[in-house]
């Protein structure tokens, strides 16, 4: 009896000591304590393609950003957006990138200025991604997918993996920094050479224009001041041949004697430059009634070429107006705005447009066309039968259209208000 009233007692006592001992976040094996360990917003890196999800949240709850040692300060998160689709963020404290990944915005980094680099996000502005790797702009530089630190962006340029200052006078050869002005020094394979004095063939050989001269990358003893290159051959400025720039032959140019032949439309013909010019891809002679219009041989007695397109009418007799010919020996046939033919016995032509008539003013059955001109007349004439005219005390005849009832009336009696004398007023 005593030894099952001591094990009863025993079993209380561990069941109280337990209950008092026991707090979330203990496991009841008496262990060491399991604490909870949320990521940190800078540290998080959520898989690819799959909404993440804290512990102990629910799923696209974005976690509160807080400052280790510092008391915690939530942030207004405002509306979510949309990246990749299907997965919800909010852009006051996440950033989307660009491979479908959304990833926690550090604290002092602007949401217009944040940028993705792998898995990290940086201030664009300061800083810069070079092949996964974050840089300060200010000190290095990203050449070849390689992060250089002998100076910043602005300062330095590439030259292969490496940078070199941009104010220094170094030139880049085939990604190797050579000494050297810039303005006066150039590259020829890995190796530089005087812009001055020197040329380099092919990128590979340096040679003196006065002595060698270079022909589709062959060097060829001749003075590159009084030759020039036609192919793979040199021909004498100046002389008796000429290259014509043709496709044929595997897109070697052509030599031809210029005394006997012409380059037309990429082909050698008959007929010396001298005494022929090409009319598309013939040699149209000059000594002979043959001319050229728009790549076309025609005879410029019979035709002419107004506007690229021929018309009947001789060149030497005609002129053009547009695409028409009109004879060069016509006194009312003339062009009007260099494009339309009028008759100037019964046409006008008004700001480059022909209008019917022969002023640009007066218009058929408009006002303007009663006209009134003053003349020297006998002050005794006695105007016409219906009106065409009043005689003037002055010794002058108005004439005009003639008056009817609805017109104006003239008049110069002094019983109306004029003076004896006066001139007549239109009333």
């Amino acid at each position: 009896m005593k030894l099952k009233a001591v094990a009863v007692l025993l079993a209380l006592t561990l069941a109280v000591v337990d209950a008092q001992n026991f707090v979330p976040g203990y496991n009841q094996q008496w262990q060491a304590p399991v604490q909870r360990q949320y990521p940190s917003p800078n540290q998080y890196n959520p898989p690819m393609g799959s909404p993440f999800q804290y512990p102990g949240q629910p799923a696209y709850q974005n976690p509160p950003r807080y400052i280790p040692g510092q008391p915690y300060r939530p942030i207004r998160r405002g509306r979510p957006s949309i990246c990749g689709g299907f997965q919800r963020y909010y852009p006051s404290t996440h950033v989307c990138c660009p491979s479908g990944y959304v990833l926690p915005r550090p604290l002092g980094v602007p949401a217009r200025l944040a940028a993705c680099c792998g898995y990290e996000v940086y201030n664009n502005l300061t800083h810069n991604c070079c092949a996964l790797d974050v840089y300060r702009r200010d000190i290095a530089k990203c050449c070849m997918d390689h992060v250089t630190t002998n100076g910043g962006e602005l300062t330095h340029t590439c030259c292969g993996d490496q940078s070199y200052p941009r104010m220094e006078h170094k030139v880049c050869c085939m990604g190797e920094v050579r000494n050297g002005n810039p303005m006066d020094t150039g590259c020829c394979g890995h190796e530089t050479y005087d812009k001055l004095t020197s040329r380099c063939c092919a990128n590979h050989t340096e040679y003196d224009p006065a002595d060698d001269m270079c022909c589709m990358g062959m060097l060829i003893g001749l003075p590159e001041y009084n030759h020039f290159c036609c192919g793979m051959h040199a021909l004498e400025a100046g002389g008796s041949q000429g290259c014509c720039p043709s496709l044929s032959r595997r897109g070697y140019p052509l030599q031809y004697d210029v005394h006997t032949e012409s380059c037309c439309g990429g082909e050698v013909v008959p007929g010396g430059v001298d005494t022929h010019r090409c009319c598309g891809k013939v040699a149209v002679d000059l000594s002979t009634s043959q001319g050229c219009c728009n790549g076309k041989v025609y005879d410029i007695l019979l035709q002419k070429c107004c506007d690229g397109q021929l018309v009947a009418g001789p060149e030497s007799t005609s002129t053009c107006c547009g695409t028409q010919a009109i004879p060069s020996t016509s006194s009312s046939i003339q062009c009007c705005g260099g494009h339309s033919i009028y008759d100037m016995e019964q046409q006008t032509c008004c700001n480059e447009v022909v209008r019917e008539g022969r002023s640009c003013v007066q218009q058929p059955g408009s006002p303007t066309d009663a006209t009134v001109e003053i003349i020297t007349a006998d002050p005794a004439a006695t105007p016409a039968p219906g009106g065409g005219g009043v005689p003037d005390i002055g010794g002058g005849l108005i004439l005009g259209p003639p008056i009817d009832n609805a017109g104006p009336a003239v008049t110069n009696s002094p019983s109306q208000g004029a003076p004896p004398g006066s001139p007549p007023m239109l009333v």
